[in-house]
C-alpha cells in the first residue's frame, strides 16, 4: 500500500452475524488481492453477472484496482474475513466510489456460501458510518431486477429511498442520514445477532471444565450432582459446549486457543482477578475472537443460565424467580443475591461479567430483550463501556419491562484495574441523566433496590400516578397524603381500619383499588391487643385479590407476617418507592412511540466541509461569523454582533443593526454580567448608547461588542460537546446561577427523539420561570425544544465539533433568539457512530 494512502484503522471491528457467529471487518489494501481474487473464483455464473453485468471467468487488473487500490477517501472498501490471521478468508467485499458532490456509487459482492448469515446488511451499516464519516450522504446503486437479494438489502435497512428503472437496470438512491426507522431497523439486527450470540453463554448444550487452579471444585460437584453433561478438558469435539475456566494468567490464552479450535463458542474465565495490563488482555480478546468465541471475564463470579442453571461460584444463589440480574463485581453479585434470597426473591437469569473484556451489559441486555421475563431487569455498574449503545439498548428493553440501575460512585469517571474502558472528565451527573433519558430507574443504594425489585417482583409497577391509602388514623392517612403530593402523587381514595374492632369491607376495597394504581397499607397497633388484632388483620387484608400494586407499613408488631405484599419500613419510603415506579412507568409509556428528531433543509455537506476544513489535532475556536455561518447550516439565526473601539464606531454599530441594542463586554468574567455593568441594555438612540460606551472606556476596555436587543425573556444556555466515552453530549439550564451556582443542568446524549428535546427542559427545576412564573408570560418552550433538537442533530453528524456553548438563548413569548455562541472544532473519533460491531476495549484506556 502507497505510503501516502491512509489506513482508517478505525473502521475495523469485529461483529456478529445473523446466525450468531462473528467475523472480523476491516478495510482492505492491495494485499488482499489473492483473498479477492480466491473469492471470485467461487463464484457462480448468476453472481460474477449480478455484480459485473458480464460473465467474468477472472478478475481484471481494473476490477482489482477498484476494489482493492483505494485512498480510503473518496473511494473506500471494506471487506469482512472470517478467520485471523493466515487462516482468514474473505467473505464479503463491499465498497463505494464518490461521483460528485456527497453522493457515492455503491457496490457489494458476497461469496455465494456465505448467502442468508446477513453480510450484506453489515456491510451496507459500516458503508454507511464510514461514508458518513468523510462527507457521503447518499448512496446511489445500479442492480438488475433480477438480483433480488441486493435490492432487499437496501430496502430493508430502513433508510429513504428513491428507486427508478432506467435500460433494464434499477437505479437506488439511499439517503444515509438517520431516521428512526433506519435506527429501529439496525437496532432489530443488531438485538437478533448479538442476542444468538449469546446463546452460547445462556443455553448451551453441555460443559466442560479446565480447573487447574481448584476453585472450581465445588461447581463441578454441583453440576454432577444435577446430572449434567461435563466431559473432560481433553475432549475432542466440544461443540456447543460452555467452558468453564479458572487457571493461571500465563497459560489463559493457550487454554482458549486450545478451546476454541475444538469448537467451544463461548468461555466463562472464573480467573484472572490479577490482570490489569492491556497487553493480556487485548491477547486474550484476539485469541477468542479468532474462534468466533464470546468470553466472559476476567473475574467472572458466573453466571444463571436460561435454563436455571447455576454456574456461579456461590453456594445459595435463589434461582427459579423473575428476574434478571447483571453484575460486574462478584462482591456486589453477592450482596444482592443474599438480600434477595432474604426478601423471598429469586433469579431467572443472572451474569456477573468481571472485568467484562467481551460480554457486558449491553450484550446481556440484548439477550434478555430476544428472551422476554415476567420480572424486573437489574444492571449494577462499576465502569461504563459504549454508552450511546447502552443508551439505545436499554431504550428497547425498557418498552417491555422494568429496568432497574445499581451504580457505584465511581462509575464513568473511575478506572477500575483491569477495566479496558474510556472514562469522563463529567462525574456521574451525566450518567444519571443518560439512564433516565433510557426509560431506567436509577437507584440510589442497595436498599433501596432490593425494595423496588420486591414491588416490581411482587406486584408489578403501577400504571399511572393515583395513589390509594389504607391507615389505622388520621394522624397516618394526613402524613401519607403530605408525602404523596410532595412525590407528585394523585391521593384519590382512602379507607380508614380501626384497628380496636377491624373489619374489611371487601366491596370497599374492591372500589379503592378501582380508583387508583397502587395502594399504601399503613397500620400501626398502639397496644399489645391491638398488636394481636393486627397480626390476624393483615393475614385477611392481603389475601384480597391485588388489582394494583400494594405496598405495606406495619408498625406495633415484632414479627410481621410474610406476605405477598412487600413491607417497607416507614411511609415516607414506601410512598417515594411508589413514587419513583409510577412516573417511571409514564415515561416508559412514552418510548415505544418515540421518534428521533428529524429538520428538513439541513445542509450537511456544507458543513461537513466547512468544520473539515477547520479542524486540526488541537481546538480552536471559530470566529463569530464563522460561528454564525456553521449554525446558519441547521437553520439557526443568531444575532449578529458587531466589534467597537470607541463611542463613534459604537454608535455607527448600533445604527447598521437597528436599534434597541446592547452593548456587551469584551471581558470573559463580565460579558454576560449586566448587574456588573457588563452588559447594558435597551438602548434606543444614539445618546444611550455614546454614554454606555463612555463606561466601558472608563473601566478601560479596549473592545466591546454591539448587538441588536432581542425581545424580553428567559435567558438559557444550551451547550453540546464531545465526550470521550459518552459521545455527542447536550445540555440545558437556564443561565446565571441556576447553572453557575446551583448546577441545574440537564443532560442527553444524541441522538434525541422530540420528546428528549422536551424533558431536557422540563427536568431542571427552574424550568418553572418559562411557565408563568408568578404571572409572568408563559415563554415559548416549542421554538426552545427545535432549537435544542437542531443543536443535537448538529453535534451528533458532526463529531469534529468539540464543544458548542449558545449564551445567551434569549426565550420569548414567542420567539427564541441565540444572542451569544462559541463554537471550538478539533479532530476527534467517536467510538460509536452507530455500526453494528462488538466492543473492542482500546489499549489507550488502561493505565
Amino acid at each position: 500500500m502507497a505510503s501516502d494512502v491512509r489506513y482508517p484503522s478505525q473502521w475495523e471491528a469485529d461483529v456478529v452475524l445473523r446466525d450468531g457467529a462473528t467475523m472480523h471487518i476491516r478495510p482492505v489494501t492491495p494485499a488482499d488481492e489473492e483473498h479477492f481474487r480466491s473469492l471470485h473464483s467461487g463464484q457462480s455464473d448468476s453472481s460474477i453477472y449480478y455484480r459485473f453485468f458480464a460473465p467474468r471467468a477472472n478478475l481484471s487488473e481494473k476490477d482489482i484496482a477498484d476494489f482493492l487500490h483505494v485512498d480510503q477517501e473518496r473511494d473506500v472498501s471494506l471487506a469482512l474475513f472470517e478467520g485471523r490471521g493466515e487462516n482468514a478468508t474473505m467473505a464479503a467485499i463491499g465498497g463505494f466510489n464518490t461521483t460528485r458532490d456527497s453522493v457515492a456509487e455503491v457496490a457489494f459482492y458476497v461469496a455465494d456460501s456465505q448467502h442468508g448469515r446477513g453480510l450484506g446488511s453489515v456491510l451496507l451499516d459500516h458503508l454507511a458510518a464510514a461514508a458518513r464519516e468523510v462527507g457521503v450522504h447518499t448512496f446511489e446503486a445500479f442492480v438488475l431486477p433480477q438480483n433480488r437479494k441486493m435490492i432487499n438489502v437496501f430496502k430493508d435497512a430502513g433508510y429513504r429511498l428513491t428507486t427508478s428503472l432506467n435500460d433494464g437496470v434499477i437505479e437506488v438512491l439511499v439517503d444515509l442520514r438517520s431516521t428512526t426507522e433506519a435506527w429501529r431497523v439496525m437496532m432489530q439486527r443488531e438485538q437478533h445477532s448479538e442476542a444468538l450470540a449469546m446463546e452460547a453463554l445462556m443455553a448451551p448444550t453441555g460443559f466442560v471444565l479446565v480447573d487447574e487452579d481448584g476453585r472450581l471444585e465445588p461447581l463441578e460437584w454441583r453440576l454432577a450432582s444435577q446430572g449434567a453433561d461435563v466431559v473432560a478438558a481433553d475432549t475432542e469435539d466440544l461443540a456447543g459446549r460452555l467452558a468453564l475456566v479458572a487457571c493461571p494468567t500465563d497459560r489463559l490464552s493457550d487454554i482458549l486457543d486450545g478451546l476454541g479450535s475444538r469448537g467451544v463458542r463461548a468461555t466463562i474465565v472464573y480467573s484472572g482477578h490479577h490482570i490489569v495490563d492491556s497487553e493480556t488482555s487485548l491477547r486474550l480478546l484476539r485469541t477468542a475472537r479468532s474462534h468466533g468465541m464470546r468470553l466472559l471475564g476476567p473475574a467472572s463470579h458466573g453466571i444463571v443460565t436460561a435454563d436455571g442453571i447455576d454456574l456461579t461460584l456461590s453456594e445459595s444463589v435463589p434461582t427459579g424467580g423473575d428476574i434478571d440480574l447483571f453484575v460486574q463485581s462478584a462482591e456486589v453479585g453477592i450482596r444482592l443475591t443474599s438480600s434477595f434470597r432474604r426478601s423471598g426473591l429469586a433469579l431467572n437469569t443472572m451474569v456477573a461479567a468481571g472485568h467484562r473484556l467481551d460480554i457486558s451489559g449491553n450484550d446481556t441486555m440484548q439477550f434478555w430483550a430476544a428472551h422476554p421475563g415476567h420480572g424486573p431487569a437489574v444492571i449494577c455498574l462499576d465502569t461504563v463501556g459504549n454508552a450511546r449503545k447502552f443508551t439505545r439498548i436499554a431504550r428497547h428493553l425498557a418498552t417491555q419491562r422494568p429496568i432497574l440501575a445499581l451504580i457505584t460512585p465511581g462509575a464513568g469517571s473511575d478506572m477500575l484495574p483491569g477495566h479496558l474502558v474510556s472514562t469522563s472528565a463529567e462525574g456521574p451527573r451525566v450518567l444519571h441523566h443518560i439512564l433516565d433519558q433510557s426509560g431506567i430507574i436509577a437507584t440510589r443504594s442497595p436498599r433501596e433496590l432490593v425494595d423496588l425489585t420486591r414491588v416490581l417482583a411482587q406486584q408489578g409497577p403501577p400504571a399511572g400516578t393515583r395513589l390509594g391509602i389504607i391507615s389505622s388514623s388520621a394522624a397516618l392517612l394526613t402524613t401519607i397524603t403530605a408525602s404523596a403530593h410532595r412525590y407528585g402523587l394523585e391521593v384519590t381514595g382512602s379507607r380508614d381500619l380501626d384497628l380496636v374492632a377491624p373489619e374489611i369491607d371487601q366491596a370497599a376495597l374492591s372500589d379503592l383499588q378501582g380508583a387508583c394504581d397502587a395502594v399504601v397499607v399503613a397500620l400501626t397497633a398502639l397496644t399489645a391487643s391491638q398488636a394481636a388484632r393486627l397480626d390476624d388483620l393483615c393475614r385477611e387484608l392481603m389475601a384480597t385479590p391485588p388489582l394494583v400494586p400494594w405496598v405495606a407499613v406495619l408498625g406495633g408488631i415484632n414479627d410481621p407476617p410474610m406476605t405477598s405484599v412487600p413491607l417497607i419500613e416507614d411511609t415516607e419510603n414506601a410512598v417515594a418507592l411508589i413514587a419513583r415506579l409510577a412516573h417511571a412507568q409514564v415515561k416508559r409509556s412514552q418510548l415505544a412511540d418515540a421518534q428521533l428528531i428529524d429538520i428538513e433543509g439541513i445542509q450537511l455537506t456544507e458543513a461537513r466541509a466547512f468544520v473539515h476544513e477547520r479542524a486540526d489535532a488541537e481546538a480552536v475556536q471559530l470566529t463569530q461569523d464563522e460561528s454564525l455561518e456553521l449554525l446558519a447550516c441547521y437553520g439557526i439565526n443568531a444575532l449578529r454582533a458587531i466589534t467597537a473601539t470607541d463611542e463613534d464606531t459604537s454608535v455607527a454599530d448600533a445604527r447598521e443593526l437597528g436599534y434597541p441594542v446592547v452593548l456587551k463586554s469584551s471581558q470573559k468574567a463580565l460579558r454576560h454580567r449586566a448587574d456588573l455593568g457588563g452588559v447594558v441594555l435597551d438602548l434606543s438612540d444614539d445618546d444611550a448608547v455614546v454614554s454606555a460606551a463612555r463606561r466601558f472606556v472608563r473601566r478601560g476596555e479596549q473592545s466591546w461588542d454591539v448587538q441588536r436587543m432581542a425581545p424580553a425573556g428567559a435567558a438559557c444556555v444550551i451547550s453540546a460537546w464531545e465526550d470521550r466515552l459518552y459521545g455527542p453530549v447536550i445540555s440545558f439550564a437556564l443561565a446565571g446561577d441556576a447553572e453557575e451556582i446551583l448546577h441545574d443542568i440537564s443532560y442527553r446524549i444524541a441522538p434525541l427523539t422530540t420528546a428528549d428535546a422536551r424533558h431536557i427542559i422540563g427536568e431542571v427545576k427552574t424550568a418553572v420561570r418559562l411557565r408563568g412564573y408568578r404571572g409572568l408570560p408563559t415563554l415559548d418552550e416549542e421554538r426552545l425544544a427545535d432549537l435544542i433538537g437542531r443543536i443535537s442533530l448538529l453535534k451528533d453528524d458532526l463529531s469534529d465539533v468539540s464543544r458548542i456553548r449558545l449564551h445567551p438563548v434569549i426565550v420569548g413569548e414567542e420567539e427564541v433568539h441565540v444572542a451569544g455562541a462559541e463554537i471550538w472544532v478539533q479532530q476527534r473519533r467517536r467510538h460509536d457512530d452507530a455500526r453494528r460491531a462488538l466492543p473492542t476495549p482500546n489499549p489507550d484506556r488502561a493505565r
